[in-house]
């Protein structure tokens, strides 16, 4: 499978929400699982930066996550300051905002098309990152609607762009060397 692919699916699957159950049926930490390990098959070239990062922030968001999938930790933060909220989301768009920065970088040599729209994506969830802090700490509610609207686009994005470019040759994954790769039983 494809890198992005997997990524795709990830967010896809972290995104959706069965809002009429008490339970969420689309677990969130199957997706950031599903996500890590894509960004493990990703390349480590050097357009591909930030591994650490990525990964850090993405086991935040999966622990994060992992305590907001059960009931009553979420219907805890639904009723709490607007501001937790906001703080709790914060490692799913930074991983995100990264994870689109490292494949815009990727594809800058490529196709600079694809480098500026996942760049893009990038200020995109930077923004759902920042404005929240604007409109609960600034008092600025013109924002409100912005990042309002940002929040689905930004991730719809990402989920769309990884699908687009996937058979792109810089969103490949990682090469494995011929002696590491399982051989298929034969029959004869």
């Amino acid at each position: 499978m494809k890198p992005l692919y997997a990524i795709a699916l990830a967010v896809a699957v972290i995104l959706l929400e069965t809002p009429t159950l008490r339970f969420d049926l689309y677990a969130n930490p199957l997706g950031w699982l599903l996500l890590l390990l894509a960004l493990r098959t990703l390349r480590d070239d050097p357009p591909y930066r930030f591994n650490a990062a990525l990964w850090t922030l993405g086991l935040l968001a999966l622990v994060t996550d992992s305590v907001l999938w059960f009931p009553g930790p979420s219907e805890w933060l639904d009723d709490a300051e607007p501001a937790l909220a906001w703080a709790a989301g914060l490692p799913r768009f930074g991983c995100f905002a990264l994870l689109c920065h490292r494949l815009g970088s990727a594809a800058v040599e490529d196709s600079r098309v694809a480098a500026g729209l996942f760049q893009w994506t990038a200020v995109a969830m930077a923004a759902v990152m920042v404005g929240p802090v604007l409109v609960y700490g600034g008092g600025i509610d013109e924002v409100e609607d912005v990042v309002g609207t940002l929040v689905p686009l930004a991730q719809l994005a990402l989920i769309v762009l990884s699908l687009v470019f996937a058979g792109r040759e810089w969103a490949a994954a990682r090469e494995t060397p011929p002696g590491d790769q399982p051989s298929l039983p034969t029959t004869t």
